[in-house]
């Protein structure tokens, strides 16, 4: 199995795009490479994770002073307090923890795409210099066509990331798979667009 690099699209929408999505990889304005989508997600740091619980934590012990502070003769107002944090504390524990990693924000869409590990590469070295440096002929340009979903919004929100080929850490194995950490790309060099029923991504 040849080893697929990925590129990703996080969008601000709730719906996930439809079947028709993919990326095209011109060269000069030529046509060279389509990639479909493909599994994937985009992954904060595990120490984010960690972070969070340790922060549940502080916050719980908090409480629990605040308890012992309560003047004598106050159960009600006690209870109020315990039942105000177990309800805060559940809802972060379901909107934001798995047991491994944060959850991806429920506002946010991530689709991944197939992307040839070479274009990947060029596309990093082109992204180093300034977009003037790369003659137009020899310049790598990548979009992404997503279909319009109904909750799309602030376009300017759109983010682009890539992630290079994933092999197992003990059997140095490739795996098929674009989970986890991705590379963000610099804000100025993507640029978002609604045509003709499309979101057109634009990588260059």
């Amino acid at each position: 199995m040849v080893a697929a690099a990925s590129i990703g699209v996080e969008q601000p929408c709730r719906q996930s795009p439809a079947e028709q999505a993919h990326v095209v990889v011109l060269l000069g304005g030529t046509p060279l490479y389509q990639g479909q989508p493909r599994p994937g997600r985009l992954l904060p740091p595990r120490s984010l994770g960690k972070a969070l619980r340790q922060l549940l934590k502080s916050c719980e012990s908090r409480v629990r002073e605040q308890l012992k502070a309560l003047p004598p003769g106050r159960p009600a107002q006690a209870e109020a307090l315990v039942a105000a944090y177990k309800h805060w504390e559940h809802r972060v524990r379901t909107r934001h923890l798995t047991p491994h990693h944060l959850r991806a924000p429920e506002a946010d869409h991530f689709q991944a795409f197939t992307l040839p590990n070479a274009v990947r590469q060029q596309l990093r070295r082109q992204l180093a210099e300034p977009l003037s440096a790369t003659a137009p002929d020899c310049r790598l340009r990548i979009e992404a066509r997503l279909p319009i979903t109904p909750c799309l919004r602030l376009l300017d929100k759109v983010a682009v990331y890539l992630r290079a080929p994933h092999y197992c850490t003990r059997s140095k194995r490739y795996r098929p798979f674009a989970t986890g950490q991705w590379e963000p790309l610099a804000e100025d060099r993507v640029k978002a667009a609604l045509c003709c029923g499309t979101l057109v991504v634009v990588v260059e």
